[in-house]
């Protein structure tokens, strides 16, 4: 199994790269998902056209401009495995335990976390099989470049999530977002 983050956005709403953003604890949030991910992976890349974490070799898109679609497609066909686990770099507070809800045994081509409070599952992290790259080549051929359409158009295997890993699966995607989460992350002071 091999652990992929994707990092290639644009970052247009935070109005700089969100991998790069610094967290209370001093590491950056791909340092963060980094070591959430090794706990599940023994090898990870990038889904980035530059290096953006030291040692960690990234897979570039093969068409630019595909969003998040055009990453897992580069991944797919990358043949460095047949199964992958892709979290994004802007999940914070994500953990090793979530990610290995992900690796039921199923013949599904992909797995999702679905909170148990919520109709949908989010559209990552994921458990992807390269069995998918057929169906992703159609989907971008057609311009359908949602990942939500794809696990609609996919069969997945759904995991439940408990309700209080519904903060741990959000992603922080603008300024005001990035502050909330540093003032939450903070130590709290003792009451003198």
């Amino acid at each position: 199994m091999l652990g992929a983050i994707l990092s290639g956005g644009a970052s247009a709403r935070m109005g700089t790269p969100k991998h790069a953003l610094v967290l209370p604890d001093g590491r950056t949030m791909i340092e963060h998902v980094h070591a959430a991910l090794a706990t599940v992976c023994t090898k990870i890349v990038t889904l980035s056209e530059h290096e953006i974490l030291r040692g960690v070799v990234q897979v570039p898109d093969r068409t630019n401009h595909l969003g998040p679609l055009g990453g897992l497609e580069a991944l797919l066909a990358s043949g460095l495995s047949s199964d992958y686990i892709l979290v994004p770099c802007d999940m914070p507070r994500l953990t090793g335990d979530i990610l290995r809800a992900l690796l039921v045994a199923t013949a599904r081509p992909i797995t999702a976390l679905r909170v148990k409070t919520e109709s949908a599952p989010r559209p990552l992290p994921l458990r992807l099989s390269d069995s998918l790259l057929p169906l992703i080549r159609a989907r971008i051929d057609a311009g359908n470049l949602s990942v939500q359409g794809l696990l609609e158009a996919a069969e997945v295997e759904i995991v439940i999530a408990p309700p209080e890993w519904e903060c741990a699966l959000e992603n922080i995607n603008t300024p005001e977002e990035y502050a909330s989460l540093r003032h939450s992350l903070q130590p709290q002071r003792p009451i003198e």
